[in-house]
């Protein structure tokens, strides 16, 4: 009986010890997945609360979430990451001692930054800031004023013609010139040869003494401003822009294509009203030279890339002459008054010749000169604040070819200002519209990049993390030592985010 009791307690002590290694299985298991779920949550929150650090001083001037790394591996994101990872995943520390995780990893994947995809990530980031700041109604108004809300082909169209007028940095005033020299060579061939007195024509009142000195104070002042450009003639302070060359060491705009690509993450299709978004967020966010407290042309960088405040303002003055020439060209063409002027000076000058051609060249060539010289006037006025209409009426019409060289020769003569017309800033959006998109998007950065910098001196957009994710891998030990099979194990969460906005 004795041995058949000991052999009952020894039988029911395997049973009991089955029994309680069952259980500590089931309990370690069952700890197993909350160590998993644990592992996951800690990975959330570090990602988190990573980018919760985004750049502040981006943020406050100009309204971009991105998170400043020092690299483009993302070393800052993955130490952070890892020092939250160790907080979180440190049970202990909350009495938690089951879901205690151990020597946390973390690699960064998939990241994206600010100069990725040909500059698209940078601006979708501006795009949905501008789409919260309510500028869609800014834009569409500005589409209103150039006659554009009807359709978008026929922005396309009317981009693209002034796009082949104004993308000529120096004045068209050569052709014209030459015209003008090889008429006055017609015209000494013709003095040659006196003509008969029934060849004469009427002029309308003007002799040829009073026209030829009017015709020759025209192109002179045509000739000054080709010689001398035409910075000098519209901007009174045009010998306080600076000279000193911008170095584009570490720019954005000095990546190359592949280095641009990226790897083509988080990239998202540009909306409608994207880009022109992104053109009214340059011109609100940057200084330009209508600015009140002007900290450098930036706006007109954008536009031109120039290396010198100086060539940045005088390309674009020469861009606004350009769509101005376009527009008041047509204008001069078209307009009977302006016909009426230009013939009668031309008659008077050449009529004694009885050379019609000579003098519809003539003729010709004064509405251009005429349409210049109002151009002038209309830049003139933008530089100074006032506003142009896009088109003009004989209303509007200020220049004369009798008081043409007075009128631009006094720097304080400015057209007259239409309430309805469009200023300096909104021209600096139409030149926005023209131009490369890519580049301005890069350009933009550069501004920004070099402004930052006076207080972030590291600070490059090349390595500022748009979204990602992260790998974190812990270790834990079991707490079961009846098990020792399964002593030691890691466990791996992932989390991946950015600042794009929910897409419901």
């Amino acid at each position: 009986m004795r041995r058949i009791q000991g052999s009952i307690t020894i039988f029911l002590s395997l049973i009991l010890l089955s029994i309680l290694a069952l259980i500590c299985v089931c309990l370690e298991s069952a700890r197993a997945a909350g160590l998993q779920a644990s592992a996951q949550m800690c990975a959330v929150s570090s990602l988190q609360s990573v980018l919760a650090g985004y750049d502040r001083i981006l943020w406050e001037q100009y309204g971009l979430f991105f998170f400043s790394d020092s690299d483009r591996e993302g070393t800052r994101l993955v130490q952070i990451a890892k020092d939250y990872a160790e907080k979180n995943g440190n049970a202990e520390a909350s009495g938690l001692d089951w879901f205690r995780l151990a020597n946390p990893a973390v690699e960064a994947e998939h990241l994206t930054f600010a100069t990725d995809s040909h500059g698209d990530i940078f601006r979708q980031a501006v795009s949905d800031y501008m789409k919260t700041a309510g500028a869609a109604e800014s834009a569409e108004m500005l589409f209103e004023k150039l006659g554009l809300t009807d359709s978008a082909g026929e922005l396309t169209e009317t981009g693209e013609k002034w796009e082949a007028s104004s993308k000529e940095e120096e004045l068209d005033v050569k052709n014209l010139l030459q015209e003008y020299d090889d008429l006055k060579e017609e015209q000494a061939e013709a003095e040659a040869q006196p003509p008969a007195e029934e060849q004469v024509r009427e002029t309308a009142g003007m002799s040829r003494e009073q026209a030829e000195p009017v015709v020759q104070s025209v192109m002179n002042t045509i000739r000054s401003i080709g010689r001398f450009g035409l910075l000098g003639f519209v901007a009174e302070d045009a010998a306080s822009l600076s000279n000193d060359v911008l170095s584009r060491e570490e720019l954005p705009s000095s990546l190359t294509a592949s280095e641009r690509e990226g790897d083509g993450n988080g990239r998202r299709d540009p909306g409608v009203l994207d880009y022109p978004l992104f053109y009214e967020y340059v011109v609100r966010n940057l200084d330009c030279y209508t600015s009140e407290q002007r900290k450098g042309c930036q706006v007109e960088y954008v536009i031109t890339g120039k290396n010198t405040e100086r060539k940045c303002v005088s390309s674009v003055a020469a861009r606004l002459f350009a769509i101005r020439y376009l527009m008041d060209q047509t204008m001069a063409l078209t307009e009977p008054k302006l016909q009426k002027e230009a013939e009668t000076l031309a008659a008077a000058a050449l009529g004694w010749t009885g050379i019609v051609p000579m003098v519809e060249g003539l003729k010709m060539i004064l509405l251009l000169a005429m349409a210049m010289g109002e151009s002038a006037l209309d830049v003139r006025t933008l530089f100074s604040g006032g506003r142009i209409p896009l088109k003009k009426d004989a209303s509007s019409w200020r220049m004369s070819l009798l008081h043409l060289a007075d009128t631009l020769g006094d720097l304080s003569e400015k057209s007259e200002e239409d309430e309805d017309g469009l200023s300096y800033e909104d021209y600096m959006r139409i030149l926005l519209l023209l131009n490369n998109q890519e580049e301005i998007v890069y350009r933009t950065m550069d501004v920004i990049q070099q402004e930052i910098c006076r207080t972030e001196p590291d600070f490059r957009f090349a390595s500022c993390i748009y979204s990602g994710e992260i790998r974190l891998t812990a270790e834990a030990q079991s707490i079961f030592p009846l098990i020792p099979a399964i002593s030691e194990y890691s466990f791996t969460g992932t989390a991946g985010g950015g600042y794009q906005p929910v897409v419901k």
